[in-house]
């Protein structure tokens, strides 16, 4: 689906799109203003591909404010993830999936417990070329994981903070940086 720069605006009434059993690409679409228990977006059992889409002031009380993932694909391309909130994974919250994300910028991110970008729970992630500028978490600013697979690759993080974890806290999980640059992380208990 090809949304040619179309704004799907949800004026803070729901979450948008819940696709579930599907192989879905979505490109060139606007998601902003949702607001529910759950993401704009709530992925189950699916292969979902994202093109030069923006999510910008979706909110979540539970997980994921833009992407909610369970036992689904994503990859992401030139995608930009702004002033989005959940309680955990202010952009994204990924269970048992797989995530790839390409040349990504996500900005002024927050989370009222974890990962103010991206939170995971058994998962793969493979991010490439992204930045991550101003994301806001008490634990795990840019991300928080337990149990999963990270590897950052030419990726900058500037101006993340969180109490605990300015760029990255994990729990029982391998993660990997290549010709990453972190700038001006700050943490108020432990390494940035």
């Amino acid at each position: 689906i090809d949304g040619n720069g179309h704004i799907i605006d949800a004026n803070r009434k729901s979450c948008i799109f819940n696709i579930s059993s599907a192989e879905v690409t979505l490109r060139n679409i606007i998601f902003k203003n949702s607001f529910s228990n759950m993401a704009a977006i709530n992925i189950s059992n699916a292969n979902i591909t994202l093109e030069n889409c923006i999510f910008e002031s979706n909110d979540s009380v539970k997980s994921g404010g833009s992407l909610n993932i369970k036992d689904s694909s994503l990859k992401t391309i030139d995608c930009g993830f702004i002033d989005n909130f959940a309680s955990r994974g202010g952009a994204i919250h990924g269970n048992s999936s797989s995530i790839e994300l390409l040349e990504c910028e996500f900005s002024k991110n927050s989370a009222e417990k974890v990962g103010a970008t991206i939170s995971l729970d058994d998962s793969d992630l493979i991010c490439l070329k992204s930045n991550f500028n101003r994301n806001i978490a008490q634990y795990g600013a840019v991300c928080e994981s337990k149990d999963s697979n990270l590897s950052f690759h030419d990726c900058d993080f500037k101006k993340n903070s969180g109490y605990n974890g300015a760029a990255i806290a994990t729990r029982n999980s391998c993660v990997k940086f290549w010709e990453c640059n972190f700038e001006k992380n700050k943490s108020k208990n432990s390494c940035p």
